[in-house]
């Protein structure tokens, strides 16, 4: 008898036997099920997003995940490479030194 377990992204309950732990951050892990892994895969794998030149992308973060990631500005249809959700991105501005002195002194 195999014991359940709880996927974090789609909160199903499943064997522990069909269930996957991810990298969440620097020093934790997240348990998701095969089906949130595959689709997971499968959205990395036919992203156009995630291309290797950087000069194009602006930087967003995701407040679910906490994760800080690269995409293109034209994209359409943006998510979180790591957790797969929008809800929560926020597009965050690269400062100059001056502007990161400029805002110190205030």
């Amino acid at each position: 008898m195999s014991q359940k377990v709880k996927c974090e992204l789609c909160k199903k309950t499943v064997p522990s036997i069909n269930s996957r732990y991810i990298p969440k951050g620097e020093d934790a892990k997240m348990l998701i099920c095969c089906f949130c892994f595959d689709k997971r895969k499968n959205l990395e794998s036919t992203a156009p997003y995630y291309s290797k030149d950087v000069s194009k992308k602006q930087q967003y973060f995701c407040g679910r995940c906490k994760y800080n990631f690269r995409c293109d500005t034209k994209t359409f249809n943006l998510r979180c490479p790591y957790c797969g959700k929008s809800d929560q991105l926020v597009e965050r501005k690269e400062k100059t030194a001056a502007e990161l002195l400029n805002s110190l002194e205030e």
